[in-house]
């Protein structure tokens, strides 16, 4: 990056307004990254999950990807196949023009994958049906996991063999028929989930006791459910902001919709505008 002198930043305030920062930079050419986006890849540090970045579509087609987005997340009773993944990977949204510059994918992709370093697995441009709970479940669960569990068998492993002796012990204990046992079991593994969540995915659905796989899928239930559905990160996306609620006809007041069908996610793209009523154009 070159360095912002005098000169270069009054060129800058005269195309911009007075607010050093993300627009200064735009006007010189620099534009930064979003400011969403190095949270998201904190947060997969941290966690050591993988991230995923949904691609926006175009501006016109914003509004029912966001409720399409917030209806797979938001209704505790609708769109189960698909919470465990938001669990599972860490969930971010660029536009198109800002997903090639970032990570150089191709203008086509619409989600790419990222390791817990934030480098690139996978894109592709696969139009996935975010209206559809178990397609959305099926198409990400195969992008993420990989083919017969390809990356998800691997990654468990690397992530089990960093843990405490305490926390492999209660994973090893998941199948136990002793009281005892699944209490503590639940208190070590409970409090961990969010670090645990790929193990458990894979325990979930891979292991040959049918015990292992319900008390694992209860645990990635049972954290989803405490997740705050305002903060980024599961079950909104970075990048994102909601739900919002939106009448879709305020002048007349007849359209009768739904309350699922008022809520939507708006995303934090420079410059755009809220959702407005056809009635009221």
């Amino acid at each position: 990056m070159s360095t912002l002198d005098r000169r270069s930043f009054l060129t800058g305030v005269a195309a911009a307004p007075l607010i050093y920062g993300l627009r200064e930079l735009s006007a010189l050419g620099e534009e930064p990254d979003p400011e969403w986006l190095p949270a998201a890849l904190a947060r997969m540090k941290e966690t050591g999950r993988w991230g995923v970045v949904l691609v926006l579509p175009p501006e016109k087609d914003r509004f029912a990807f966001g409720q399409a987005l917030w209806a797979l997340t938001g209704i505790p009773t609708e769109g189960v196949e698909a919470h465990p993944l938001f669990c599972e990977a860490v969930f971010s949204v660029l536009t198109a023009e800002q997903a090639k510059k970032k990570f150089g994918v191709a203008p086509t992709a619409r989600r790419i994958l990222l390791s817990a370093d934030g480098k690139v697995l996978e894109s592709d441009a696969d139009d996935v049906d975010y209206r559809d709970p178990k397609s959305f479940a099926s198409s990400f669960r195969l992008f993420i996991q990989g083919k017969d569990n390809a990356r998800l068998t691997p990654r468990a492993a690397e992530i089990e063999r960093e843990l405490p002796a305490e926390l492999r012990e209660a994973l090893g204990k998941l199948g136990s028929e002793s009281p005892e046992d699944v209490l503590g079991v639940k208190l070590a593994l409970g409090r961990q989930v969010e670090r645990l969540v790929i193990v458990l995915v894979q325990r979930a659905e891979t292991s040959p006791v049918e015990l292992v796989r319900k008390r694992a899928a209860n645990l990635i239930t049972s954290h989803y459910a405490s997740l705050d559905e305002k903060a980024p990160g599961s079950k909104v996306p970075y990048g994102a902001t909601g739900p919002h609620y939106f009448d879709p006809c305020r002048s007349c007041g007849m359209a009768v919709v739904s309350p699922r069908s008022r809520m939507f996610l708006k995303f934090l793209v420079p410059g755009q505008k809220s959702p407005v009523c056809e009635n009221d154009r």
